[in-house]
């Protein structure tokens, strides 16, 4: 098989530098090219045979959805896999990426595992490169994404909090979660102590388990028996602030669901929600919550 050849598209010369760099790394032997806009990729389209796209959602002479679209509109290039990789996470955008033939959408910020994971998973039902010989669990192959036998960075793969973010050991079985208070670091935390927080996925609620959380994202635990909210589901909860102030309610929509142990028979399962709520006041109210000690 010859050699993969990737086209990055951001405007920002930092992150194409970095996405060719973890491409580089992974799929090598590849070629990685970029550009900084649709004009410039347009070029090295027509004088390279590209294999896959990755695109920024908002470019600055045509937004991600736009070029996805010019894309789709011309036949030696349609049936290009494409992957949006965008810091508009919310679920219009995801929802208007999948109608106009989006392959994958990655939201910013990534982990390199996640980049490599769902790269990884478009390659595969491409028929570019061949599935791995040990199946993915359960509810990656549902959901499309990539899972793969190493953990992610950022979500570790335990229900038990581990020391600090970036923890890889193997997850031990799914126990029930259990409440608890108290939390540790700033921007995307991995509390010490296990949080505990009520959820509601339309009708379905659940007492779920605070594993990370930002500013614009949080992943949470939840039991497989309390049911599994759909792909895009809006999310509410409540937390009530340190201060002891009235409880303020934040929005936000699943994007990605993974079981805890790669086993048909997991009882827990992580839920990843983009935070949607724009609300100055619940940001930076949020913003005090994930930094809280």
């Amino acid at each position: 098989m010859s050699q993969l050849k990737f086209l990055v598209v951001d405007e920002t010369s930092f992150m194409r530098n970095e996405i060719r760099k973890t491409l580089g790394s992974h799929f090598a032997p590849c070629e990685t090219f970029d550009a900084p806009d649709v004009k410039h990729a347009q070029v090295i389209l027509n004088t390279q045979k590209i294999d896959v796209i990755l695109s920024e959602g908002e470019l600055p002479d045509m937004t991600g959805d736009a070029f996805l679209h010019w894309i789709r509109e011309h036949n030696e290039f349609n049936k290009m896999p494409f992957i949006i990789v965008s810091s508009l996470g919310d679920r219009e955008h995801v929802l208007t990426a999948i109608h106009s033939g989006v392959s994958e959408y990655i939201t910013k910020p990534f982990t390199p595992d996640e980049l490599i994971n769902k790269t990884t998973s478009v390659l595969q039902k491409c028929g570019l490169i061949k599935k791995q010989q040990k199946a993915q669990n359960s509810l990656d192959i549902l959901m499309g994404g990539g899972g793969g036998d190493k953990a992610k960075k950022v979500v570790k793969p335990t229900v038990v909090a581990a020391a600090g973010p970036f923890a890889s050991r193997a997850a031990p079985p799914a126990k029930k979660p259990e409440a608890a208070s108290g939390q540790a670091g700033s921007g995307s935390i991995s509390p010490k102590t296990k949080i505990q927080l009520p959820i509601r996925f339309g009708e379905l609620k659940s007492k779920c388990i605070i594993k990370e959380s930002s500013l614009t994202k949080m992943v949470v635990t939840m039991l497989r028996e309390d049911g599994i909210p759909p792909l895009f589901a809006e999310a509410l909860f409540n937390v009530a602030p340190p201060e002891n102030d009235k409880p303020v309610i934040i929005k936000g929509h699943v994007f990605n669901l993974k079981a805890a142990e790669e086993n048909v028979n997991s009882a827990a399962f992580y839920v990843t929600i983009t935070l949607s709520d724009n609300d100055p006041a619940k940001l930076e109210y949020l913003s005090k919550l994930i930094s809280h000690k």
